[in-house]
């Protein structure tokens, strides 16, 4: 098997893509599922700036920066504490930014972006309010 462990973040960012795509019954919508990987890669995009840019001189930061590997990248996220959007203000600002974009934006590109984002934002944070404005965000996007 390729992967040892599935991701729970990515499983249930596709299962939220399939959703959506199902009800509003467009299979079709490539702009959205490419928004959808891009939000999913910016979550993980904030690891590496912490890694590259931010601490560098960290032990965790050194193991990863020497020799990379997809595993010890994951097994390392809960080493890796302050980062930038991995804050429950961000996720405020991106709730509210994706509530907007949802709701005026025509870009399917940046409301995959924004939905994705948040989706997997709100999952590693565990954060309630988070979750209710990703919710709000599906409902206005399916409606």
């Amino acid at each position: 098997l390729m992967f040892k462990r599935i991701d729970t973040k990515l499983l249930i960012v596709i299962g939220s893509l399939l959703l959506v795509a199902l009800i509003r019954r467009n299979l079709g919508d490539v702009w959205l599922g490419i928004g959808w990987v891009i939000g999913y890669f910016l979550s993980d995009f904030d690891h590496f700036y912490y890694i590259y840019v931010t601490n560098p001189h960290e032990l965790t930061s050194q193991r990863i920066s020497q020799k990379f590997s997809w595993s010890l990248f994951q097994e390392s996220k809960s080493e890796r504490t302050n980062l930038i959007l991995h804050n429950p203000t961000v996720l405020l600002i991106l709730g509210i930014f994706g509530l907007w974009a949802v709701t005026s934006s025509g870009s399917l590109l940046a409301i995959g972006a924004i939905l994705s984002l948040n989706i997997c934002l709100a999952w590693e944070l565990k954060d309630k309010l988070a979750g209710l404005l990703v919710l709000l965000q599906l409902f206005f996007l399916v409606r």
